[in-house]
């Protein structure tokens, strides 16, 4: 096989056709990539980012750049480059790994693997060179690049666990220990809002991320007391504060202070969707005009700035331009009154321009000199002129790249969003463009080509289309909504109910995860059972809400859309929805003429599941502590669904006719499997012939 070269040329992704001109010897995510570690025996080392990703950009500039960096690896590994928005299956199962090694996420994703695609180091950005006492990049590279030839046994063996331990981790699922109500939606309701800050809108501290899945639950039940003052107040924070692109619409990604003053600038498609949709909600409940001018402004945005040739939308727009996060979207002082000229006072108190500058570098705290625009009051109207005279003189400097893949999801997301803020014409065009793929419908179009397979983030195009649906009147896009569902739920479902993200029959990466818990975007698995709900398949929404109920308890503040769909659930006419625990019956024993006590532990599972022992797939356990009988020993047999624990020991002194046993179980399907749970049994005997001991 020849050597490598960097293949990332002939990329359709915009973020990996960045890196190919880095001296590294990219290559995609393919086999030939892992054909040539496996045939060279070299560790792969992966790098997943994205194209608006600023501190992706910083790590490329900093070290892929760097020929020394370059000469290490493309001497001692074989690298690869993944776009995490045109693979979330592969971002997906390698940030689980992150979390699992540093207790963190983030982008960019550092990773060294095996051949066989086992991670055995993580974590995300790293430096160079070595700082604070921290490991920089190229000295981690010497690391493990010594290790893979001097340790290369123990490197492997700790990879096999590594990959053990995440894969139980991406396949177990929690039980739930109470009844799903109506009640206990209001006791997640209060629960989340505990996070509330009264203050600056939002949850929690910074930075702050857009809480659309709260927002949208809240704005769903209107009836909850703290509601409107969660809703009204998060939205008017954030369209006032810098977050807000005030001159051109829409929003940024984040905001790195608690006040949502001081943003990352990059700006994503999914969240001005969903932005979009919070807004356009609020504005039809409350008829809040300064929330409908928001919506305008995004939907402006998204049509001179976002929308392709072919009527489909961009992801996302970069974050920095001419090597500087923000220098497109900030301002001098000086820079304002010369485009406004005599109207620029009025405007600098309206929007909180500084001479020194109101926006901070986020590295050393200090002032920059440049301003962000953060509104002083909700009525802007009478700025909208003076805010077109900045755009056109935004307009001339160096712009921040797009990126121009449409990813069908994201799409969905817009579809919906817009037939909510009353954009029928948009959305129907979009729609219709995605439909005409029927049931080859993509992961991505781009420059009018469609890649790649769907990802059960495709459920935003179907609840987007059941919005378009409600919003139009046109039956096809609930025909397509229902053709989508049905398409999916033979190839995503799993048979205990519940969702995949991946298909069942595509590539793997340490089992099937069900999505449950909300991130940056709405969980799949809940939107799918609110499709569900929508298309009348409540026994189908019941399987789902019993497959994440576990997840509920136990987080109620990642999982808001299905709390959403809970609440719908139970609009709908749904029924409370009862844990099936698992069953377990104990016989008393006697003792026989050696002194000997023996019991039997009935195990019935719930349907559907089984207790896992060491010949599974996933290679799980079952274990007895024992205490109050002496050299105890437990034996575990099946007999049809039921599993049978025999438990055997001599009565211990002083043990008045009982023991106590822990039984440590874990309940599997041949993919998946719920957390481990424990039971404490109480083991009753007696003398032959004589009354049970108390």
């Amino acid at each position: 096989m020849k050597n490598l070269y960097n293949r990332l040329s002939q990329a359709s992704s915009p973020y990996l056709k960045q890196h190919s001109g880095n001296p590294v010897h990219w290559q995609p995510w393919d086999e030939q990539a892992f054909s040539y570690a496996s045939k060279e025996e070299k560790p792969v080392f992966l790098s997943v980012g994205y194209s608006s990703c600023h501190w992706c950009h910083v790590m490329e500039h900093e070290s892929f750049e760097d020929p020394g960096i370059a000469d290490l690896l493309n001497q001692h590994f074989v690298s690869i480059k993944v776009d995490r928005e045109e693979r979330p299956d592969v971002d997906d199962a390698y940030m689980a790994a992150v979390q699992l090694a540093t207790g963190r996420g983030g982008w960019p994703m550092t990773l060294f693997l095996t051949p066989d695609k086992k991670p055995f180091f993580a974590a995300t950005y790293l430096p160079r060179d070595d700082t604070g006492g921290r490991q920089g990049f190229r000295s981690v590279l010497m690391s493990i690049a010594a290790a893979w030839k001097e340790n290369r046994k123990e490197v492997l063996a700790a990879s096999d666990e590594f990959s053990r331990v995440l894969e139980r981790h991406r396949t177990t699922e929690p039980s739930a220990s109470s009844a799903l109500t109506r009640d206990s939606i209001d006791g997640a309701l209060e629960t989340i809002a505990a996070s509330f800050d009264a203050v600056n809108g939002g949850f929690g501290t910074r930075p702050k991320f857009p809480p659309h899945s709260a927002i949208l639950l809240y704005l769903h039940r209107v009836d909850f007391p703290a509601a409107a003052a969660i809703v009204n107040k998060t939205l008017d924070s954030m369209s006032a504060g810098g977050i807000h692109d005030h001159v051109g619409g829409g929003f940024h990604r984040y905001s790195t202070d608690e006040r949502w003053h001081l943003p990352h600038f990059e700006k994503m498609l999914y969240d001005n969707a969903l932005l979009l949709k919070a807004f356009a909600v609020s504005a039809s409940l409350t008829h809040d005009q300064a929330h409908k001018r928001v919506c305008d402004r995004i939907i402006t945005w998204l049509k001179r700035e976002m929308t392709s040739i072919d009527g489909l939308l961009y992801s996302a727009i970069d974050a920095d331009s001419d090597g500087e996060e923000g220098l497109y979207y900030t301002w001098t002082q000086n820079e304002i009154e010369n485009a406004l000229g005599r109207r620029s006072d009025a405007f600098i108190d309206a929007f909180g321009i500084r001479k020194d500058g109101n926006y901070f570098d986020e590295a050393t705290g200090k002032l920059t000199g440049r301003n962000v625009l953060i509104a002083q009051t909700k009525d802007l109207d009478e700025f909208d002129e003076d805010l077109e005279v900045l755009r056109a003189v935004r307009s001339s400097r160096i712009r921040p790249e797009i990126d121009n893949k449409a990813l069908v999801a994201w799409n969905g997301l817009a579809v919906g969003a817009l037939a909510k803020a009353g954009e029928i014409a948009m959305a129907s065009r979009i729609a219709d463009a995605l439909m005409e793929y029927g049931d080859s419908l993509p992961h991505q179009i781009v420059s009018g080509k469609p890649e790649g397979r769907p990802f059960l983030d495709t459920a935003y195009l179907v609840e987007g289309l059941l919005d378009l649906h409600e919003a139009s009147g046109e039956s096809k896009y609930l025909d397509n909504a229902s053709r989508l569902f049905e398409s999916f739920r033979g190839r995503f479902r799993s048979k205990s109910g519940g969702w995949f993200f991946t298909s069942t029959d595509h590539e793997n990466l340490f089992g099937l995860n069900k999505p449950v818990l909300d991130s940056s975007m709405p969980s799949p698995s809940s939107v799918m059972a609110l499709c569900a709900i929508r298309l009348g398949l409540i026994d189908v929404a019941r399987e789902d809400l019993e497959s994440m109920h576990g997840w509920m308890e136990i987080a109620p503040s990642a999982t808001e859309t299905a709390y959403l769909a809970a609440s719908m659930y139970f609009d709908a006419g749904g029924s409370d929805i009862t844990p099936e625990l698992t069953q377990i019956d104990v016989t008393e024993s006697e003792v026989d003429e050696a002194g000997i006590a023996t019991f039997k532990v009935q195990i019935k599972p719930p349907t559907g599941w089984r207790v896992a022992i060491e010949e599974t797939p996933l290679l799980t356990e079952l274990g007895v502590a024992i205490e109050g009988l002496e050299n105890p020993t437990a034996s575990l047999t099946t007999e049809g669904q039921t599993h049978v624990v025999t438990i055997a020991g001599k009565p211990g002194p002083g043990s008045r006719g009982a023991a106590t046993a822990e039984l440590r179980l874990q309940l599997c399907t041949d993919t998946e499997c719920r957390r481990p749970e424990s039971r404490m049994l109480e083991l009753r005997w007696r003398r032959a012939g004589a009354p049970p001991e108390r």
